[in-house]
């Protein structure tokens, strides 16, 4: 939590722009089963940083965690698996202020909350640890195998310190500027920036200090992993673009930062084992390219393609029609939103003037955007002048 002190000009309370928060409720149990318990935590952080906006009235930000590892065997306190669940509360309340509630944007109405991010994921499965090595021992809890203990709470406060100095949305205040002397320098390397998930990658802080000698570095991968390592290796379990940020500080107090993007991609075959069981996946019906588990009418592979669940029905997400109009004349636009990670998609765009005979829209229209994650076509003709036409989108896996 942000401490302030009190001076000539503000209260304390004025003085509070950022606070850590991690909350859990004991005895969760009671609560119900997940996602019960979880959706009771979720309204109780809405009403935690609700009230936090209103006694702070300079609150900006608000950082996230959920709990720490529990081999605790008691369920009036917070035993697995709930103590891994309440992670779930975090995201959700975070998901309820991108879907436009709990505003903390003035520009968009009445400030109800500041803004919500996630702060350091200190969960870990015991002792197999994560991907960037850390766990959770019994010796880090104390008796009630619950509350950690100083070797727990040491850890902790690694994690807490790395995420404040390599955050992007921390670094511009909680870094001080150089005190005394040349600030240290590093060039941050990675052996792979790119490929197909897991991805393993070795990386280098590079980093020397021309009058001194550099005494930390920390490292945090937009994931929740974190290293104190100069030359730590990592693997990226899950597709997506992540920035590996550098954070090195030298004898003199004076830091430098830098970042590494790494790009983990998709193939459909790697995407299945994600979204079904192993006994699903022997199931062709399930889990085959043409399969459609929820019964909404979209194959596997178009889920796949558009970034959507397979098993949940939803027409979110998928390719929308507009009328657009260029120079005075109307057009007909036709927007896809793309699984950003897939590597092995093609989307086409094809035309048809009655439904049975279909054909490449390619020479009939503008491509207005073409990213990893959106693409956005407009026919050339206008509605005016164009035949009638059918589109559609179609989809390709290599």
């Amino acid at each position: 939590m942000g401490i302030a002190q009190r001076n000539t000009s503000l209260t304390a309370s004025n003085q509070v722009q950022v606070i850590w928060i991690k909350q859990a409720i004991a005895g969760p149990s009671s609560l119900g089963a997940f996602p019960a318990h979880a959706a009771v935590l979720q309204n109780q952080l809405a009403l935690i940083v609700r009230a936090a906006r209103a006694r702070f009235t300079n609150l900006a930000i608000v950082y996230l965690s959920s709990r720490t590892r529990s081999y605790a065997a008691d369920a009036s306190l917070n035993p697995e698996p709930y103590a891994y669940e309440g992670g779930f509360s975090v995201k959700w309340l975070i998901e309820q202020q991108l879907n436009g509630q709990l505003n903390y944007d003035p520009m968009r109405g009445p400030v109800e909350a500041p803004w919500l991010a996630w702060g350091p994921y200190l969960w870990a499965d015991g002792t197999l640890g994560r991907s960037d090595g850390f766990v959770w021992e019994c010796f880090d809890l104390r008796p009630d195998f619950t509350h950690p203990s100083q070797s727990g709470v040491r850890k902790v406060a690694d994690q807490l310190l790395s995420f404040f100095k390599t955050d992007p949305t921390a670094t511009p205040w909680f870094l001080r500027p150089s005190v005394t002397g040349a600030p240290p320098v590093c060039a941050p390397a990675a052996d792979i920036t790119a490929g197909l998930a897991p991805l393993t990658v070795s990386f280098a802080a590079n980093a020397t200090d021309p009058d001194g000698t550099i005494v930390e570095t920390r490292w945090t991968f937009d994931d929740g992993d974190f290293s104190t390592n100069a030359n730590p290796v990592k693997t990226f379990p899950a597709p997506g673009a992540y920035s590996a940020h550098l954070t090195v500080t030298d004898n003199q107090g004076n830091t430098a930062r830098s970042n590494v993007l790494i790009n983990v991609s998709l193939t459909f075959d790697l995407w299945v084992p994600t979204q079904f069981t192993a006994a699903e996946m022997t199931h062709a019906a399930l889990s085959g390219r043409g399969a459609d588990p929820d019964g909404d009418g979209l194959a596997n592979a178009v889920e796949y393609a558009l970034g959507l669940d397979p098993r949940t029905v939803s027409r979110a997400g998928l390719p929308a029609a507009s009328v657009i109009e260029e120079g005075g004349q109307a057009y007909l636009q036709v927007v896809v939103r793309c699984n950003a990670a897939a590597t092995d998609v093609t989307l086409l765009l094809e035309v048809s003037d009655d439904l049975a005979t279909w054909e490449p829209a390619d020479a009939q229209i503008a491509i207005l955007e073409n990213t990893a994650s959106l693409l956005r076509w407009r026919l050339t003709e206008p509605i005016s002048a164009a035949p009638r036409r059918f589109v559609r989108v179609s989809t390709a896996i290599r």
